[in-house]
């Protein structure tokens, strides 16, 4: 395994830092787990990426703080265990907006959309550095202290390296409040 410490250091005090200012005025915490595949990437493949498969284990702590009675910001670390191309692990944090279609809170549709970034210890041929600027967004349900959500996720590195291919995938999570 290649040393990859101080990168993966430098983002978790990175996460650290930047979570603590909203942690404390979090009005509700998740923690989900989901499974994701490669999506509409250059090959188009379902499943796949350039260099073949595409899974991972995705694990991702919640901070949720409401705006309005339908609006919602979310802080979410994540970490993530990559099974294909190679074994591998994505660590990064992404800022959301959550809007509930009801006003009732326990249960209700929503979508998240945001971005926000992730390092990975996985050397893809589709980027030139292993530190990704991250887009997505998804579609939920909240069911009482439950929540299951599909969400799209793009890695790019904006364009700071060379090849700067796109790596896309789908993300289906199930998660619990406390």
């Amino acid at each position: 395994m290649r040393p990859f410490f101080i990168p993966v250091f430098a983002v978790l005090f990175y996460l650290v830092l930047m979570i603590l200012p909203l942690s404390a005025s979090a009005q509700s915490h998740a923690l989900s787990v989901g499974y994701g595949f490669g999506l509409l990437s250059n090959d188009r493949t379902i499943g796949h990426i350039e260099e073949g498969g595409y899974d991972f284990v995705n694990l991702a702590f919640q901070y949720e703080r409401s705006l309005s009675p339908l609006l919602g910001l979310i802080v979410e670390p994540f970490a993530s265990y990559t099974i294909n191309p190679e074994d591998g692990i994505d660590v990064g944090a992404t800022l959301l907006l959550k809007y509930r279609f009801q006003r009732k809170q326990n249960n209700a549709f929503f979508i998240t959309i945001g971005g926000g970034t992730s390092y990975t210890s996985i050397n893809f041929k589709e980027q030139g550095t292993h530190f990704f600027f991250i887009i997505q967004g998804g579609i939920g349900y909240r069911w009482k202290n439950f929540f299951v959500e599909n969400r799209f996720k793009h890695y790019s590195n904006g364009g700071t390296e060379t090849p700067n291919k796109s790596i896309n995938s789908n993300i289906v999570m199930v998660g619990m409040y406390f």
